[in-house]
């Protein structure tokens, strides 16, 4: 922590009240660069002026600038926001330093500084910007949840003017909250039932989660850049803890038969393809017959969420299916669509599947095949769990579903290692043949010992 400096004019309240009037003000050197000024006008509270020249940078600011850093506690008691003491005052300048020191390095690497008031919205521009250059994961689907979660509440405000009460407060009032129905676009945002079961609490608080994380990187981002530097409240606020619970139910094989045989031809497909591959539905509308390497028995993942392409080794009988389905096609033309086209606003063909298109489908095919209501994306979930479930490592797993890491997979699966990791030990470590106790000769004592 820096040392006030001490001047034996303006130290103190007593002090200043013994100091004439005049139109200059009382200057006290704190550093090379900085200097703390004090105004005693003719009637009513005196103010602190900071006088700063980041020059100690470089030759980026050869004058000096001025700072008006709040009125002195003359008469009031300091508050530390508009009425200062002295010791305040001191530590207010030296953030004005630091601001405009950092102010003349990004303009001098090319930085752009915002203009104005330094925002929510400006900070949370700026980490979108930032992850559009490097390539952030999930940077739609982030873009969204800002829009409409954290920039209606705290968009307009300023960051210093954010507090920890009001981030805690905005944090529990969404894992309150009833979760929004997705799917297609909405003139009117149109609710679920608020959560009432111990499962559904969870989930809100694990969603309550993920969103304070985006706001937490923003505003961190912020800091990081130069752009922000007063106080970071939000980094004491913390998320709900024990809210991330593995996914425990994925159908088993003969689920996976009825729920296929009851599916309409196109969507049955499409289904048998999610089984086949653990693909996301996003992915699997966007295959190509070119995807497709009957020889090597792979299916290419150009644009996957984690922007990583990755290729899927198929089983014996993933890829008969798959030539069954791909021969004699056109190599531009998509693997799984619709059988009947139809128009839409979007530029895909007219019998592509298209967001959304899947959840009436599986939720007409559960119920035909009297199967808990289940979702598209679990078909996922129940890939990853065969490949578990008959010991393939989980790196194996991992690079099948396009996970940088294992971390998901353990998250998700690691529940169904513990047997599988028993059986494929049984099964795979060789015997080594040491035989039992038989050749062990028992330790004899002479006489008179023990």
């Amino acid at each position: 922590m820096v040392r006030s400096a001490r001047d034996s004019r303006i130290d103190s309240r007593s002090a200043r009240h013994r100091l004439k009037a005049k139109k200059s003000v009382y200057r006290l050197k704190l550093q090379p660069g900085l200097a703390l000024g004090y105004y005693k006008p003719s009637k009513g509270d005196g103010s602190w002026i900071a006088f700063v020249n980041p020059s100690r940078h470089g030759d980026l600011a050869p004058i000096w600038r001025q700072k008006a850093l709040g009125l002195a506690d003359d008469h009031v008691d300091a508050d530390g926001t508009t009425i200062l003491d002295y010791a305040q005052a001191q530590a207010k300048a030296r953030e004005a330093l630091e601001a405009w020191g950092r102010e003349d390095i990004l303009r001098a690497t090319g930085e752009v500084m915002p203009k104005g008031p330094y925002t929510v919205s400006s900070a949370m521009a700026a980490y979108f910007k930032d992850g559009e250059r490097s390539g952030m994961k999930g940077i739609k689907i982030s873009v969204q949840v800002a829009n409409v979660h954290i920039l209606p509440i705290f968009g307009k405000m300023k960051l210093e003017k954010l507090t920890r009460i009001k981030i805690a407060a905005w944090h529990s009032a969404l894992a309150g909250n009833p979760r929004r129905k997705t799917g297609k676009t909405r003139l009117e945002p149109v609710f679920l039932d608020a959560p009432t079961t111990d499962d559904a609490k969870r989930a809100r608080k694990n969603t309550a989660n993920r969103i304070l994380a985006i706001l937490k990187r923003a505003l961190n981002l912020a800091v990081e850049q130069g752009a922000y530097l007063g106080p970071t409240p939000w980094r004491d606020v913390k998320p709900f803890r024990n809210v991330q619970s593995s996914r425990k139910r994925f159908l088993s094989v003969a689920e996976q038969v009825r729920l296929v045989n009851v599916c309409p031809p196109d969507f049955r497909r499409l289904v048998q393809a999610a089984l086949y591959t653990g693909a996301r539905y996003g992915e699997l509308g966007r295959l190509a017959i070119r995807d497709y390497n009957p020889d090597k028995g792979t299916i290419f993942i150009e644009f996957s969420k984690s922007g990583k392409a990755r290729y899927i080794i198929l089983t014996e009988e993933a890829n008969a299916y798959f030539s069954a389905i791909c021969a004699g096609r056109q190599p531009e033309e998509r693997i799984l669509l619709r059988d009947a086209a139809r128009r839409t606003k979007y530029k895909e063909e007219g019998n592509a599947w298209l967001p959304s298109d899947q959840t009436p489908f599986m939720l007409d095919a559960c119920e035909d095949a009297s199967l808990e209501r289940l979702a598209f994306h679990e078909l996922r979930h129940t890939y990853a769990s065969c490949l578990v479930n008959v010991g393939v490592p989980l790196v194996f797993v991992a690079e099948q579903l396009g996970h940088v890491d294992t971390r998901m997979v353990e998250r998700y699966y690691g529940h169904l290692c513990p047997s599988a990791r028993a059986d494929a030990i049984r099964t795979l470590v060789p015997a080594l043949g040491l035989g039992g106790t038989q050749n062990v000769a028992p330790l004899k004592l002479a006489v008179g010992e023990g």
